[in-house]
């Protein structure tokens, strides 16, 4: 019997959290507990110590038998089973942020082409693969629910769903927008999109500033257009005749940081629903000449803090990607070589944050592109090794942080345009944030179990991380 090689002692006070995040288990402590780590730690037999403590400290797998393995690394070959097509760069926004320059540099909509050969190679990897759905996604590049992608639009859907059925799997269907539509495309998403995310930054003034409408040769509010978005799909019911399915999201700017406990009341003002996604801003994109400016991480957390409380209040919860107790892995998200995302062009990207060629980091993230001559994805294997090695475990500035497994080493673009490298977080602005959110989370499990035994698991052993 040992100590779990991943145990992460955190000040609180007076006392300490013991954190085993491979374990799924936490647990509050006094300083005789760690007096007691520590002599186990010298090479004492722990149940000759303290037979008691041993035992709450086994059930809580503090103290383990066999240590947990981190998954290997796989050399599995490269075989989505969903696809994110990007089918154009022209928007009809132009927020002040957007990374990929939305509306800027159209170029043309996605070759059908492309959409058909990118969702029979899911379909072919899904049956070889014995799973039993696939999913196809739309996301921007600029606005993908144009009316002018229509076209293309009602194809990818077509196809993807008959040759799904055709295949005996389960097929969904999902998009991100900017929510600014007439009424034809709105009636359009809600019988062919199975679930939607909307982009909106917050009350009137915070949506007009930070996501302009384009709207001959100028910039205009695009609220009022929004907001007919929102109320319709609250009043829609999907196929199933249940309530529409959309979730909804923020961008955090240093302009609009204080004000995340009003955004989030104002969300739950005007949405059914009971979560809601608030991201700080990352600069970068059209933040080089709009000036728009990222909040400073001390006031992010400060705010978002005060938001979780209201939150609370309303009976409603708030996300951000960094910092979950949902989620533990190794792995940020689906850009570390698992992702199938499909740039206008034909390129294959694993992060939607670099979707053009030009970019200086998609010698990194681009895994491949379409050969229309003969009509199949040509992928690059060292390109999706690289990526799938990168693991919080290899990574030496995370070596000793307690949020290592939940953050999974941040959000890889992020991380190389801060530093340069995709496995060097040192100079990441969110680690503050990361470590803080976590720490709030763990203590509030803990609190809220105060009468219960001196440990108290708070999640289960890990699961896989999800895709961005």
């Amino acid at each position: 019997m040992e100590i779990t090689r991943e145990l992460f002692v955190i000040p609180k006070n007076d006392q300490f959290i013991l954190y085993a995040p491979l374990e799924g288990s936490a647990m509050q402590v006094g300083g005789g507990v760690i007096k007691y780590l520590q002599q186990v730690q010298s090479g004492e037999d722990p149940e000759k110590l303290n037979r008691d403590l041993f035992t709450q400290l086994r059930n809580q797998r503090v103290l383990v038998d066999k240590q947990r393995e981190l998954p290997p690394i796989t050399n599995e070959p490269f075989a989505p089973t969903s696809v994110t097509l990007l089918p154009t760069y022209a928007c009809n926004l132009r927020c002040v942020y957007c990374y990929s320059l939305g509306g800027e540099r159209v170029g043309k909509v996605m070759d059908k082409e492309i959409a058909r050969s990118a969702i029979d190679l899911i379909i072919e990897n899904a049956l070889e693969k014995k799973v039993n759905s696939v999913n196809l996604g739309f996301h921007g590049g600029g606005e993908p629910l144009l009316e002018g992608n229509m076209p293309f639009l009602d194809f990818a859907v077509n196809y993807f769903r008959y040759q799904a059925s055709l295949a005996g799997l389960r097929g969904s269907v999902g998009a991100v927008t900017n929510g600014v539509h007439n009424q034809k495309m709105l009636d359009w998403i809600v019988q062919n999109i199975d679930h939607l995310s909307l982009s909106i930054d917050g009350p009137q003034d915070i949506q007009d500033s930070q996501r302009p409408k384009y709207q001959g040769g100028k910039l205009v509010g695009s609220y009022s257009d929004v907001m007919n978005t929102l109320k319709f799909l609250e009043q829609t019911r999907d196929r199933q005749g249940k309530s529409y399915n959309y979730g909804m999201r923020a961008t955090i700017t240093d302009a609009s940081v204080s004000r995340m406990s009003e955004i989030v009341e104002f969300f739950n003002s005007i949405s059914k629903n009971k979560s809601f996604h608030l991201e700080p801003l990352f600069e970068c994109g059209r933040c080089r000449t709009s000036q728009a400016r990222a909040p400073k991480p001390e006031d992010y957390l400060r705010f978002m803090r005060e938001a979780e409380i209201k939150a609370k209040e309303l009976g409603v919860s708030i996300y951000y990607s960094g910092a979950t107790l949902d989620k533990i892995g190794e792995e940020f998200c689906g850009a570390c070589g698992r992702n199938f995302f499909i740039t206008p062009d034909g390129d294959v990207t694993t992060c939607l944050e670099v979707c053009r060629k030009e970019d200086k980091h998609a010698g990194l993230f681009y895994i491949g592109g379409f050969d229309s001559e003969n009509k199949k994805f040509d992928f690059n294997t060292s390109t999706i090794t690289n990526l799938k090695q990168r693991k919080v475990s290899s990574m030496p500035h995370c070596e000793n942080c307690f949020a290592k497994y939940n953050c999974s080493g941040d959000c890889l673009a992020k991380v190389v345009e801060q530093s340069g490298s995709l496995r060097d977080p040192s100079n990441n602005f969110r680690c503050g944030i990361n470590q803080g959110l976590l720490l709030d989370r763990l203590s509030r499990e803990l609190d809220a179990n105060i009468n219960k035994p001196l440990a108290q698991q708070i999640n289960e052993p890990p699961t896989q991380t999800k895709s961005c």
